[in-house]
């Protein structure tokens, strides 16, 4: 919702593929349902991103299985090689759920960034007497903290209202969290405490116009409300084992694990506050484009995006419908595994195994190189299960329960690599062969780590 409705209409998920009169969709990235073929669908970021490397490009690549085109907040100066060698032709042509052969990138900015960015200039605040606390929704990656409004909000709220007698805390709750059970008993906790407010209206620009800061945990809305106002956001995280000495600036502002270093934070923030607007305005001068011009640039763009065309700004991505380009006209998860392995670093890496993995749930060396790299990248993850079943059923295994990734037994994950080895075998795959035992010698030696050699495209081990 940028500003208002003019027309509101409730449609059941499973009938928005029945709506052909409808030329175009524009819909967040988090919704992954099937469109009319003949109609348009474009994308824009769940959240204001900021570019902070070439690890950003990964983390959106399933968008071009279900979208026509990708709105990103940030300019694609110097970025096309990394999203063209990765992205193009990653997925296999039956994952694909859009007809059109090209995926087009749209560096238009965020428009709810450029709406919020209007209404905070039209009704500035006369004081900055607030703090905000901005959870993401409670139900979300639970195994990341517990349920951490209950766990850490009446703490760290009343550590605010102690440590700083002449400020307000506001809570911003997500917007489907409103009625939690949590979020009510939190109300309650602080009812008469006169400087606790809670705000669960959809519209937070009258909140963010007062804050001097914002603290939330994970959730993007610290972008949001730092490059919106140029006032620092605190990713407060107390159940990370990591504490670091110091304040260190990230893209938002300042990420804590402590309460001590919570209040370390804000005392910095309330005292160096135009220092932190400057650097917050160069940060945004350099990763974001200018959020006050999203909305005509979305305007301007829609023409050509409706028929299909592209243009010099934007990037086209080929999707795997057509021939690829070294001409032997076949997907090969192979290829794109390794494109994964090479062309991100640690976590990455999994995120993009486990996204192809998802489109071709049956292919050995997939599902142990999935398995492989969450013992190594994410050994408490609780997902595992699901890919574990999946290599077990192939091994004609017994089905087990849950367990984190680390958790997961060796000798399934080298047995799967010895399949997938047989596999390219029979099939005379003899990439697949070789990178199914480079994989299986890289997980009988757990203290190694991958070396990519960009001179010679080459996979390579280090020896710890």
């Amino acid at each position: 919702m940028l500003d208002s409705v003019d027309l509101l209409l409730t449609v059941a998920v499973e009938d928005i593929r029945y709506l052909e009169r409808i030329d175009l969709f524009c819909v967040t990235d988090c919704e992954r349902i099937a469109y009319p073929a003949s109609s348009r669908v474009l994308s824009f970021a769940h959240a204001c991103a900021y570019w902070s490397g070439p690890t950003d490009a990964p983390s959106a690549i399933e968008n071009q299985l279900y979208f026509d085109g990708y709105a990103v907040s940030y300019p694609l100066e110097n970025k096309r090689d990394i999203f063209e060698k990765l992205w193009t032709h990653f997925f296999p042509p039956q994952a694909c759920k859009r007809p059109a052969t090209d995926f087009q990138i749209l560096p238009i900015g965020y428009p709810r960034l450029d709406a919020l960015f209007r209404k905070l200039e039209k009704n500035p605040s006369p004081a900055l007497d607030s703090i905000i606390y901005a959870p993401i929704s409670i139900e979300y990656a639970v195994s990341m903290g517990g349920y951490r409004v209950r766990k850490y909000a009446p703490g760290m709220i009343r550590c605010l209202l102690d440590a700083f007698p002449g400020m307000r805390v506001i809570v911003c709750p997500y917007v489907a969290d409103s009625s939690h059970p949590h979020i009510v008993e939190l109300a309650r906790r602080f009812a008469d405490e006169p400087r606790f407010f809670l705000d669960c209206e959809r519209d937070h620009s009258a909140s963010f116009s007062r804050a001097a800061v914002l603290i939330t945990d994970f959730s993007h809305i610290m972008n949001t409300f730092a490059f919106s106002t140029l006032r620092p956001a605190i990713s407060f995280m107390p159940w990370s084992k990591e504490r670091a000495s110091g304040l260190r600036w990230s893209s938002y502002g300042f990420r804590v694990t402590s309460f001590r270093g919570l209040v370390q934070a804000l005392n910095y923030v309330f005292t160096h506050l135009q220092e932190c607007s400057q650097h917050l305005a160069e940060i945004r001068e350099r990763g974001l484009n200018r959020p006050e011009y999203a909305l005509r640039s979305l305007a301007a763009a829609l023409g050509d995006f409706l028929a299909g065309k592209s243009r010099p700004e934007w990037l086209s991505i080929s999707r795997a419908l057509r021939q690829p380009p070294d001409g032997d006209g076949r997907w090969s998860a192979t290829r794109s595994l390794y494109a994964a392995l090479c062309r991100t670093v640690d976590a990455e890496r999994l995120s993009l195994v486990r996204a192809i993995w998802r489109q071709c749930k049956n292919n050995p060396l997939l599902t142990a190189a999935a398995l492989h790299l969450g013992k190594i990248y994410a050994p408490q993850d609780k997902d595992a299960d699901t890919i574990a079943n999946a290599a077990r059923s192939m091994l004609s295994l017994p089905l087990q329960e849950a367990k984190d990734c680390g958790e997961v037994e060796l000798d399934l994950v080298l047995c799967l690599y010895d399949l997938a080895e047989r596999a390219a075998r029979e099939a005379q795959d003899a990439d697949q062969e070789r990178l199914a035992a480079f994989l299986k010698n890289f997980a009988r030696h757990p203290a190694a780590t991958l070396h990519w050699s960009a001179a010679d495209n080459a996979l390579s081990l280090n020896a710890q």
